[in-house]
């Protein structure tokens, strides 16, 4: 086994977590540092040509666009609806449908983080203004955030991280559907989900939250996971509305356990004060006069045009317009299909211009929103471009261009992700379940993207099975690797810099957020790594 290899390919990864742990040190500089470090251990280390180096750059920066693009006019979204006073009247709302402090996190984090991901947006740009209003500090919104991105795992993005995996998997002759793919991830949330509810309770006030609302976040974790478990089993409704309806149904829960409370004469420690925003200078306003339909309309008018979007027939019109203009060659015969009506960011930047006529925003609004907009977005913008950059030359390293066409090497140990299958399946044999989870954790992390760790370790995946615990027992060793990504989500660099840019705020806040959610990412981690083996052992699986 290389040694020197592994840690090789794995020190960039270390790199950006000790720049922003240990010396505070943002992700936006960090990530640069990484890049040109993963660039130089490509070329020197692993062989990579500079052609395929720069090719993993241009597709990094294409593939990264979704989310980059999506980043951007979420912040607009957010911005005009903090300026017009939209997201306090919101706040309001939730003050009155969810009980304590700790159950209007676990409504926001749980429940509502789950239903906005599933339908495209992303939490860490969405969720920290709207926190903070309700009264948590910066630290603690932006820790909610994150972690809000992660209850379903892998159903967010109208679950293009299932979806696009598998069929990446199948063009790669691995023998998995979508649906198996899905019940292999859904099987894991009864316990992932609880924990992620859990781990909510600690940020918000330790063990104290803890004691007090337990019962909630049992609840909210149990409801929300079961329900995507059912749905996914039975399918009776598309995947890709698996995480809007199980997001519902964890709000509804917390709702009812709050109208129970209340029947019952429970008394609830209310969230007494509702903060300023940090922002109130940057044109924050008060929900005076607002109604709380008027607020929501923005959202509501994306949910529609998503859930338009997302039914089969229209998808496939969407999808092939206007065909070839938007297919971009990356280098070789590497190409990236931008599918523009597609994306979520499409149907947010159009319910965004809706939004600034029913929200009644005035000219100066609009443009103090443009402007915090423009001011805020490129940092971040940037960020998960160049994160995505990493990504792609890790996973394009050691292969050469032939006649026009990339020919990937044949020798995984010679690749910066496949030396990382190669090392685990090495030394842990017939015991590879018990670290079967730990590419999709490392793969997201360095990408920013589960969906993109998803395809890219799934052939490294299926080889590392195969030599160890049997091929028959990739179904779930696939699903693992696809939770364990879905859980780094809560400590990608890049979601966590975006949630502080969207607030104003420093590195030093990154680094504490980075401290608080490393531990859950982590914990949870290595609970999949846990009930992998254990799964394996008793011949649980789809």
């Amino acid at each position: 086994m290389d040694i020197a290899g592994l840690i090789i390919s794995l020190l960039p990864l270390l790199v950006v977590f000790t720049g922003i742990v240990l010396f505070k040190k943002s992700g936006s500089v960090m990530v640069i540092v990484a890049l040109a470090l993963t660039a130089f251990l490509a070329w020197w280390y692993f062989n990579t040509g500079l052609d395929i180096i720069y090719g993993g750059i241009v597709m990094g920066v294409l593939k990264s666009l979704g989310i980059g693009i999506t980043v951007v006019f979420a912040m607009f979204m957010v911005f005009l609806m903090q300026v017009t006073g939209a997201l306090n009247r919101i706040s309001d709302a939730i003050h009155r449908v969810a009980g304590n402090k700790e159950e209007k996190a676990l409504f926001v984090g749980m429940g509502f983080g789950s239903f906005v991901t599933a339908l495209g947006l992303v939490t860490p740009a969405l969720f920290p203004p709207l926190l903070v209003a309700m009264g948590f500090t910066p630290v603690a919104a932006i820790a909610i955030a994150c972690l809000g991105y992660d209850p379903l795992c892998s159903f967010a993005l109208l679950s293009l991280p299932i979806t696009l995996p598998a069929s990446a998997a199948a063009g790669m002759g691995i023998p998995i559907t979508e649906h198996s793919f899905a019940m292999n991830i859904s099987i894991y949330l009864p316990v992932i989900s609880v924990l992620f509810a859990f781990a909510i309770l600690i940020v918000v006030g330790g063990m104290e939250a803890m004691k007090r609302s337990w019962v909630p976040a049992l609840l909210s974790g149990l409801v929300i996971s079961l329900t995507a478990l059912v749905l996914v089993y039975t399918q009776i409704v598309p995947l890709s509305i698996v995480g809007v309806v199980a997001g519902s149904a964890s709000m509804l829960s917390l709702y009812l356990y709050h109208i129970a409370g209340q029947y019952l004469g429970k008394k609830e420690v209310a969230l007494q004060e509702t903060a300023k925003q940090p922002a109130m200078a940057d044109g924050g306003a008060r929900a005076t006069g607002i109604s709380l339909v008027k607020a929501l309309s923005p959202w509501v008018i994306l949910i529609l045009l998503v859930s338009i979007a997302s039914v089969p027939q229209i998808a496939g019109i969407l999808k092939g317009v206007p065909g070839n203009l938007e297919v971009i060659t990356a280098f070789a015969n590497q190409k990236v299909d931008l599918d523009i009506l597609s994306q979520a960011y499409t149907w947010i930047l159009v319910a965004s211009v809706i939004g600034i006529f029913t929200l009644g925003a005035s000219k100066a609004q609009v443009s103090q929103a443009l402007d915090l907009t423009v001011k805020r977005f490129f940092s971040p913008f940037m960020t998960y471009t160049m994160f995505f950059c990493i990504a792609y030359i890790m996973y394009y390293s050691g292969g050469s261009v032939i006649g026009g066409q990339f020919v990937p090497t044949s020798v995984l140990e010679a690749n910066m992700d496949g030396i990382i299958g190669v090392a685990l399946a090495a030394a842990f044999g017939a015991y590879y379940g018990l670290v079967a989870p730990i590419p999709g954790f490392i793969g997201c992390v360095i990408g920013g993207s589960e969906t993109s760790s998803n395809i890219m370790f799934a052939k490294i995946q299926n080889v590392a099975v195969s030599q160890t615990i049997g091929a028959e027992k990739f179904a779930l060793a696939f699903g693992s690797l696809a939770v364990a990504g879905g859980i780094a989500s809560a400590i990608t660099p890049s979601k966590i810099y975006n949630a502080c840019a969207v607030l104003g705020e420093s590195s030093r806040t990154e680094s504490e957020v980075m401290k608080i959610n490393i531990w859950v990412a982590l914990g949870l981690t290595a609970v999949t790594c846990i009930m992998t083996f254990f799964f394996l052992k008793v011949g649980i699986g789809f």
